[in-house]
């Protein structure tokens, strides 16, 4: 399935984006961390939303359209405040991410993380 490895990617990259963090057990264990952007939302609302809310794909047809080639996203990567999301009541929105982009992306976070020690 295209995007099952970026999906997996994104909730292993959690821990890495996340603000606050426990003390270490010693000034040698080092949690890299990671900002900025990814694909055009900032790392911290990508995170807010993988945790409290939903990424997901579809099945690519390979029928010539986006179907299928895109990752999908909670649209609260685009509201900073959870009431401010909160406060759209039901809604059927979304925010769309191209794999082959959140791929690109992830390779680079990663190789931030590993260089981070």
């Amino acid at each position: 399935m295209n995007g099952v490895k970026e999906l997996i990617a994104l909730y292993l990259l959690i821990p890495y984006m996340t603000p606050d963090t426990l003390t270490t057990p010693d000034e040698r264990c080092v949690i890299p961390k990671v900002d900025g952007d990814f694909c055009g939302i900032s790392l911290e609302d990508l995170r807010n939303a993988i945790c409290h809310s939903f990424v997901t794909f579809e099945e690519d047809h390979n029928d010539g359209t986006i179907h299928g080639k895109r990752l999908i996203v909670d649209d609260r990567v685009e509201y900073h405040n959870r009431r401010d999301h909160a406060a759209l009541g039901v809604h059927s929105t979304a925010h769309n991410i191209m794999i082959e982009d959140a791929h690109e992306r992830l390779v680079e976070l990663f190789k931030e993380i590993t260089t981070q020690q």
